[in-house]
């Protein structure tokens, strides 16, 4: 199978356009991390010096010339770390979406995918109706026993108080 080729093309879309979709919010998240939280702070230095000198120093006036930039002392070159940080950025979201497509066509895992899909085809899914029923049960038992459980808590620390062991506002 050629790298670019789709495993089983025609099964399993809309589990693998799933797969990749929250992949992709994985990446996205983790490219803003990795731009605001990780390099973002390069703006705020400059590297200055020999090799053996160099240290970081505060970043010169914003109209300098050499603000937000760093300086590599053998060559002299400048690299603005501007154009560092979307570089770094934009290779890790290419690492991610080749992460997220290698993923979705190994055969295995596209298998495992397929039959996912196949089985949620026959899933007896309930009536809208049902699920509002079933969501008041749910919600009015969860109210109930949070009552039932805060007046057992309350017989507890009368209990504990009564015979010593707690002792409030004290």
């Amino acid at each position: 199978m050629a790298f670019f080729e789709i495993y089983k093309k025609d099964q399993g879309k809309y589990v693998r356009w799933g797969t990749v979709v929250g992949i992709g919010i994985l990446v996205a998240i983790g490219m803003y991390w990795l731009a605001k939280l990780v390099l973002g702070p390069l703006h705020d230095w400059q590297v200055t010096g020999t090799p053996a000198e160099t240290v970081p120093t505060s970043a010169p006036a914003v109209g300098s010339a050499l603000a937000n930039s760093i300086v590599k002392p053998a060559t002299g070159l400048v690299i603005s770390a501007f154009y560092m940080q979307t570089i770094a950025v934009v290779l890790f979201g290419t690492a991610g979406a080749w992460l997220a497509l290698w993923l979705v066509n190994r055969p295995r895992t596209a298998d495992f995918m397929i039959m996912t899909e196949s089985e949620m085809r026959k899933v007896n899914w309930p009536s809208r109706r049902d699920t509002i029923v079933n969501t008041k049960v749910v919600i009015v038992l969860t109210l109930l026993f949070g009552m039932m459980l805060a007046v057992v808590d309350g017989g507890f620390i009368w209990f504990f108080t009564a015979v010593g062991v707690l002792s409030q506002g004290k």
